[in-house]
């Protein structure tokens, strides 16, 4: 027998058998009730404009559906879903509980679908309050670190810096900065100039703009040694005098190119701290550089030093 000529034979009748047997067994399967767990969404209507809802126990439920697999099946692929109304029309500024029966539950368009029980939370409780409107900053997000060899070498800008929300009043009156999305600068070696959305962290808080563009600036890190710099004693005690009475140090430091290029030894503060000093003795003291924002410092030379107070 010649197995390629039998399949060859009549493949035009083989493939409606096929189709046909295959719609019968989808037919006799999505016609079956089954019964589904979904999450249905809370619609607050009607508000007025005054108004914001300003927490809830959950903006969800999760519901038990019943219905033909066909008939789910049609639900996902128009991506229609389950929700729940609540009306809040004649409401004002307070806290309100709703309890919600299973027959305010639906999925739009789809009457063969219906709810057979609510069962998590059964109540929605949430507080009403003004709406209030302010501007606050906006904060750029930043992760990661910089090319070895690179680093952030000046003020992180956004713009626009402010923008100004609205939503309830107790929300916006504790809200001190708007989080933008993460920026990741890892492994970059130039100036980074990027737009990113808004984190309203699932917040009620409304804003006309949902973007702002951050500008970071990367630049090369370089090394730059000072010498001789003199050293300043600071919060001397009365009555006390100190030998030497002058130091001064090498100074090893790293820092963005453009910055360090332009940086004088004078700007440069070696501090050497003697408030702890008030009675005659020899005494021995560190030499501190006070932190300079972008600039690393990599020695002193030397770190310490006796001094005798008389």
């Amino acid at each position: 027998m010649n197995f390629n000529n039998m399949f060859k034979r009549n493949i035009a009748m083989k493939i409606v058998s096929f189709s046909m047997a295959l719609l019968i067994w989808f037919y006799a399967t999505t016609e079956q009730k089954v019964e589904i767990r979904m999450k249905a969404v809370c619609e607050f209507q009607n508000l007025g404009e005054s108004l914001s809802v300003y927490k809830t126990n959950s903006d969800t439920m999760d519901v038990l559906f019943k219905g033909k697999s066909r008939d789910f099946l049609i639900m996902n692929l128009l991506r229609r879903r389950p929700t729940f109304k609540i009306n809040l029309s004649s409401l004002d500024k307070g806290v309100y509980k709703f309890t919600i029966d299973k027959e305010s539950v639906r999925v739009e368009h789809s009457k063969n679908i219906y709810a057979v029980s609510v069962l998590f939370p059964k109540n929605i409780e949430l507080e009403i309050d003004s709406v209030g409107k302010r501007e606050i900053v906006v904060y750029p997000v930043i992760t990661g670190r910089p090319s070895n060899g690179f680093t952030i070498s000046g003020e992180v800008k956004v713009l626009p810096q402010k923008i100004s929300v609205t939503g309830p009043k107790k929300m916006i009156d504790s809200l001190n900065m708007m989080k933008t999305e993460e920026i990741s600068i890892d492994n970059c070696k130039k100036e980074i100039v990027k737009k990113t959305k808004l984190n309203f962290e699932g917040r009620p808080v409304l804003s006309e703009i949902k973007e702002v563009t951050v500008k970071i600036p990367i630049e090369t890190v370089i090394t730059k040694e000072f010498k001789d710099v003199p050293v300043i004693f600071v919060n001397k005690k009365s009555g006390i005098s100190i030998e030497p009475d002058s130091v001064s140090v090498d100074i090893r430091i790293s820092g963005p190119g453009k910055m360090l290029e332009e940086l004088l030894a004078g700007e440069i503060s070696p501090i050497i701290d003697i408030s702890n000093i008030y009675k005659k003795g020899i005494y021995t003291v560190q030499i501190t550089i006070p932190k300079q924002k972008y600039i690393e410092v990599l020695s002193i030379n030397p770190q310490s030093i006796k001094l005798k107070a008389k």
